[in-house]
């Protein structure tokens, strides 16, 4: 994900996780807190419940990449951490692409 998309401090990622609206699925938890710029930036947390450091990056890699492809129909000023929970381990692309979608809907950040 290119720099400017991502929430690079940890103040930033901490007034996310204290302050924004959080939407669940069954794979995922997305806290999202309005703010100032124009611009969308995410953040991705996939802690030690999820496995070893390898699976732990897969789930990075594909979260990465659903982000990519859902950023165009995402409203813009908003930061997002995006929590990922142990069932999130065996999904593929399209599946994780779905899940997060279905979390953006709730939390009213999908455009349309």
């Amino acid at each position: 994900m290119e720099r400017a998309y991502r929430l690079r401090r940890a103040r930033e990622v901490r007034q996310v996780l204290v302050s924004g609206h959080v939407a669940r699925t069954e794979h995922f938890t997305v806290l999202v807190l309005p703010v100032s710029h124009c611009q969308l930036r995410f953040a991705i947390i996939a802690g030690r419940r999820l496995g070893k450091a390898v699976t732990r990056n897969r789930v990075r890699r594909l979260v990465r990449e659903a982000l990519r492809e859902l950023r165009a129909q995402l409203h813009a000023g908003h930061d997002v951490v995006v929590i990922a929970k142990p069932p999130a381990v065996g999904l593929g692309l399209a599946e994780v692409k779905q899940s997060l979608a279905d979390a953006f809907a709730k939390a009213g950040l999908l455009a349309g």
